[in-house]
């Protein structure tokens, strides 16, 4: 579902020279632990990436990835990274904290984040986290969650002002990744539980 490229093992990031046809080193943490995620890239020269080790910690480049900045240190595990546009994204965090965060919105390109507030009233029931994050437009945005279950899908057309919540446990125990085409059609991805046999198996849900 998510569209990375390379398994980031060593906290390495690649970039792909298409004129070279070629992989050339663009980030590398000189870590030998920690992990990232997702990567997204709103267009060939914009893109970010969350770096989980000590802190959680969000990386922008405008350079199509032959530089790095960090733009914000996270409480919470980063997960998620998405793009409607170039000014308006969401980023979904696994709690491994105390802290209620789990989604944060840009309007400003990732410049500046802000805390989608825990009083909006899905949050008490999604508050382990949110895995998936898929904007298929400017205003639609889908949510899933959470891979230690219960399952959810989170939907909002309005640029993550308000939302709606479903309940997901009838078809599957958790759910990770999410993808819609457009406002209308989408595909969930998660795991369930055969209560016969007792083993787990992935399953693919379509809206």
């Amino acid at each position: 579902m998510k569209r990375i490229i390379t398994l980031l093992l060593n906290l390495v990031i690649f970039k792909f020279c298409f004129s070279q046809s070629q992989w050339s080193t663009s980030y590398n943490s000189n870590s030998n632990s920690g992990r990232i995620d997702d990567v997204n890239f709103v267009d060939e020269q914009t893109g970010f990436f969350g770096l989980n080790y000590f802190s959680n910690d969000l990386y922008k480049t405008v350079d199509g990835g032959n530089n790095w900045v960090k733009k914000i240190s996270i409480p919470n595990y980063i997960r998620s990274i998405k793009f409607g546009s170039k000014s308006f994204g969401l980023c979904g965090l696994i709690r491994n904290t105390n802290s209620n965060i789990i989604l944060l919105k840009t309007l400003d390109g990732g410049e500046t984040w802000q805390n989608i507030p825990h009083s909006i009233s899905y949050l008490d029931t999604a508050k382990k986290g949110i895995c998936g994050i898929s904007i298929p437009d400017s205003n639609s945005c889908f949510l899933v969650g959470a891979w230690m279950s219960p399952s959810y899908f989170l939907k909002s057309l309005d640029q993550a002002n308000t939302w709606q919540y479903y309940d997901m446990s009838a078809y599957a125990k958790s759910l990770v990744d999410v993808f819609f085409i457009n406002k209308n059609e989408g595909f969930a991805v998660g795991s369930c539980i055969n209560t016969d046999e007792g083993f787990e198996y992935e399953k693919l849900i379509k809206h």
